[in-house]
């Protein structure tokens, strides 16, 4: 052999041996988040977690009960009026978005697109049993300030008047939705007396497919307005309350899970999202 062949294979052992030993130090060296010993939470998730806990307080100031907030995220895009088109920045991926009157959020999206989410979300279905899956169809009728939901099975009756009290907007640049997260609050009441002699100011009949999985319900809506079809995607806290105890731990300084809960709601939707793109992501 001559010395040129002996020194490549005497490299080529040396170059072997080199990677099995990164590949053992790989194994066995546990790697830090960084040189401080802790991982620096998502800026987007840091701020929607302290927009949600002031939310919270307002609707805690107005001496509700828990059951009656809802915390939600939409998908659709922002809007600017001057030119009815998505807006197009240099923002370069997810950031928030100072949103104002100069803005609209549209949350409507194509048939088409409604079924590549049904699709997506019947395939996690099929794949994790423990997603629960329900068809619910329901008729909602709007008397002033007040919608009656009427449960087309049950024919059960429901009246609440819904007040918003924040909005979230956050641009997505490199998916086709941006995200937004409203905090309202979802009050109670009796059926108006006259309902049956009144006439609404309009009526919307739902189609919703809704996915629960642990703390969070994916629905995929059909609503149909006179002629009129609009499909939406909305992500909500099953049960708000949930959310509220981590948050009060959070407030005495106590070992708590409200920014995890937080991160659920944020990483469903950005999930969603991304899944949804057209083309590769």
């Amino acid at each position: 052999m001559s010395k040129e062949s002996k020194d490549l294979t005497k490299a080529e052992t040396i170059s072997k041996d080199e990677h099995h030993i990164s590949k053992k130090l790989r194994s066995e060296v546990r790697l830090e988040p960084c040189l401080f010993l802790r991982r620096p939470m998502d800026d987007t998730l840091w701020n929607l977690s302290v927009f949600l806990s002031k939310s919270i307080d307002a609707c805690l100031s107005k001496n509700i009960d828990n059951s009656q907030i809802e915390i939600e995220g939409r998908l659709g895009r922002i809007l600017s009026k001057s030119n009815n088109a998505r807006v197009r920045d240099n923002t370069i991926s997810e950031c928030l978005f100072d949103f104002n009157s100069n803005y609209n959020f549209d949350q409507n999206m194509s048939m088409e697109q409604h079924a590549v989410f049904n699709q997506i979300l019947n395939h996690a279905t099929k794949s994790n049993p423990n997603i629960k899956y329900q068809h619910l169809k329901t008729i909602d009728s709007f008397y002033g300030g007040l919608r009656v939901t009427k449960d087309l099975e049950t024919l059960q009756q429901t009246c609440i008047k819904k007040i918003k009290v924040s909005e979230m907007h956050i641009r997505s640049p490199n998916c086709e939705f941006d995200m937004r997260i409203s905090v309202n609050l979802e009050v109670e009441q009796e059926l108006p007396k006259d309902l049956g002699h009144r006439e609404p100011r309009c009526t919307r009949q739902k189609d919703r497919l809704s996915y629960n999985y642990q703390l969070v319900s994916v629905d995929l809506t059909q609503i149909k307005e006179d002629t009129v079809k609009i499909h939406e995607l909305e992500v909500e806290f099953i049960k708000p309350s949930s959310l509220l105890a981590q948050k009060k731990l959070a407030d005495s300084n106590s070992p708590n899970n409200f920014c995890s809960m937080v991160e659920v709601l944020l990483n469903t939707l950005r999930m969603l999202i991304r899944m949804g793109k057209t083309g590769p992501f």
